[in-house]
Order: structure tokens, then sequence, then C-alpha cells
């Protein structure tokens, strides 16, 4: 429910269409009346028009955002970008790319407020953690970084997440429990990332409780 498929929208139509295909029965002769069909064809002329537009305005987007990835301090597109969010907040392509971008700019996570209206996703709620971390905002952080968790529990960013908020804490107890947790969760796909954080979760242990086996 928290993955991708939801967002694409040749996916997203495969559900109406099933959910259309339900109870139905087959039919020798099938007749439309006119308005229907017009009806019909006005609609779906303006739906394509519509997608059309947005799909080149998330273009424009995403090159603005690409701009600002390679010349961060290019304060035309950072408007660009910050005015165009209110208009596409619930668009998940944008989504993504303005959060890969806020990712690349500490300075700028750090107090966009924007961050707070992030649509229900792993990655969104991890980027949500670390805005409410840079503000000192631990037990905001804590919620953010467990619910990203919760969402998926195979993913281990969210987890290494929380598991350097409790170190920065100071917070011990936590921090063992939650580099245990990550070490026992099954990977849904190995990659040289989830192979670092858990060396570097061993080593933890291996100072912080010798005892762990």
């Amino acid at each position: 429910m928290f993955s991708y498929p939801s967002g694409v929208f040749p996916l997203l139509l495969l559900y109406a269409v099933c959910l259309g295909g339900i109870g139905g029965k087959p039919a020798l002769r099938l007749k439309i009346p006119r308005w229907t069909l017009i009806a019909g064809v006005a609609l779906s002329a303006a739906a394509a028009w519509q997608s059309a537009q947005a799909a080149r305005y998330i273009r424009h987007l995403s090159d603005t955002l690409s701009t600002l990835h390679h010349n961060p301090a290019d304060s035309g597109s950072i408007d660009i970008v910050e005015h165009s969010y209110t208009r596409m907040r619930r668009n998940t392509t944008f989504c993504d790319y303005y959060m890969m971008w806020l990712n690349s700019r500490p300075d700028l996570l750090a107090r966009s407020e924007n961050i707070k209206d992030v649509l229900p996703s792993c990655e969104g709620y991890c980027m949500l953690g670390k805005y409410y971390s840079a503000n000192n905002s631990s037990k905001h952080a804590e919620h953010a970084f467990s619910t990203a968790s919760n969402m998926v529990p195979t993913r281990v960013r969210p987890k290494c997440y929380l598991w350097e908020l409790y170190v920065a804490q100071g917070d011990t107890a936590a921090a063992i429990d939650i580099a245990q947790k990550i070490l026992r969760s099954p990977v849904k796909a190995e990659s040289v990332y989830t192979l670092r954080v858990k060396g570097d979760m061993r080593q933890f242990l291996k100072n912080a409780a010798p005892n762990y086996r």
C-alpha cells in the first residue's frame, strides 16, 4: 500500500479496469447512446490534454531541479521550484525529485516548511525525520523514522536513521536495540549500502555491547 504502483498512471488505471470487469456479463450486442459516446470522447480528450500538460510541466520542473543539483546557488531556479510546490506537492514524481534536491541541500531542508506536507511514503517520512533532526525536534524525528520503518519493514535506511538519532542523543540502550533489529531484519535486496550498514552495526555492538552475539 505504500509502494509506487498507485503513483504510476497506467498501473493505477488497471484498478479501474479490474473493478469494472468484476461481475460483468458478456454481451453479444453493445449499444451505446450517441450522447454517451460524445461525452465519453470529450472527457477522454480533456483527460489526455490535461495529462500531457501535467507531464510537460513535470518535465520542466525536473529539468529545473537537475539544474539546481549542479548549480545549488541558482536562486532563480529555487524560486521556480518553491513556487510550484503548492501546485505539485501531491504528484509523486515531483515529490521524489523535490525530496532528492532537498536532501542535497541540508541548509534548505532545515528551514523548508514544505516538507511537513510530505506524501505518506517511506522515503518521504525519512526526509521528514531529517527535517526534524535538523531543527532539534528529536521526538518528532523519532516518530517520522519509526513510521517510515513500519511502512516498509525490509528497508534498512529508516532504521539506520533512527540508530543515528539515538547515538546522537546518547541513548545507548535504544541504539543497541535498533542495531540488533537491523541485523535481524530480512533485507529484500542486498546492496553495498546494506552491507556497509550491517558492518557498522556489528562494530557498534562490539564496542557498546560486548556480550551481544
